[in-house]
């Protein structure tokens, strides 16, 4: 099978967006190849190969994540760009796990957002092209946590920060630059004012552990968890602090 560089499949069940990405992909000299579902999208797969898919990660029978899945699994490669809701963070960290390569939230600007993901296109591309080397992965969850509203910060198994978003450069006043590759618990000296396990370091541990070290769970499933602690970084005064952590 060979690519057609300027052809891009297009995976919505929503006409309008269909329509409007047709018109502005045309614009930039991109022809969309548009399907309805999933089921239609994996079928033309079989026959065809695109530079990149672009996908609404709600859909339904098959949604993005369960899509992602899929092609990975018989080794397909393509870029895919996933469109997330509003609110939908957790399902843009399940699309990365899965092989997204970017994430785009839809909103009520659905034009600006269809330029936004043109860049995205041209980068995939190239990113694909020229293979993930040695700083790709990180970048990419960059990009994903920078994707929220919310504070976030991503640690690598060895306990050493890789990504520490805008949210969490604003709640702490730590710019990104002076954490990364810090570990020993260094990233929690903002939130307790000296080393301790964040919920983080302690995502795999028993509800005794996580208790012992000062955390009331709320929500615990395989691979998540959310809990609360009280924290006094500076004399005298209290902050509580709910988190939620995905391994």
């Amino acid at each position: 099978m060979t690519a057609v560089p300027k052809r891009i499949l297009v995976v919505d069940d929503d006409e309008d967006i269909r329509k409007v990405a047709k018109m502005v992909l045309a614009n930039f000299g991109y022809e969309a190849e548009c399907v309805q579902n999933g089921e239609e999208a994996l079928a033309l797969l079989n026959n065809e190969k695109f530079p990149i898919v672009l996908m609404d990660s709600g859909l339904p029978e098959i949604n993005g994540i369960d899509f992602l899945k899929m092609l990975r699994a018989r080794g397909d490669t393509t870029p895919v760009i996933i469109f997330t809701g509003v609110g939908r963070e957790y399902a843009a960290i399940q699309a990365l796990n899965n092989g997204a390569d970017f994430f785009l939230k839809k909103g009520d600007d659905a034009q600006s957002q269809l330029l936004e993901m043109v860049h995205m296109i041209r980068q995939a591309v190239d990113r694909r092209n020229l293979g993930r080397g040695p700083g790709t992965t990180q970048k990419i969850l960059s990009d994903a946590l920078n994707f929220f509203h919310q504070a976030a910060y991503v640690i690598d198994r060895e306990g050493k920060v890789m990504v520490w978003n805008k949210g969490m450069e604003k709640m702490t006043g730590v710019a990104e630059s002076d954490i990364l590759g810090k570990g020993d618990w260094n990233y929690s000296i903002p939130f307790f004012g000296h080393r301790a396990p964040m919920l983080s370091d302690l995502i795999f541990q028993d509800d005794a552990t996580i208790m012992e070290n000062n955390y009331t769970i709320i929500e615990k499933e395989k691979g998540t968890i959310s809990a609360w602690i009280r924290a006094i970084p500076e004399e005298g005064r209290q902050i509580i602090f709910w988190m939620n952590h995905f391994a």
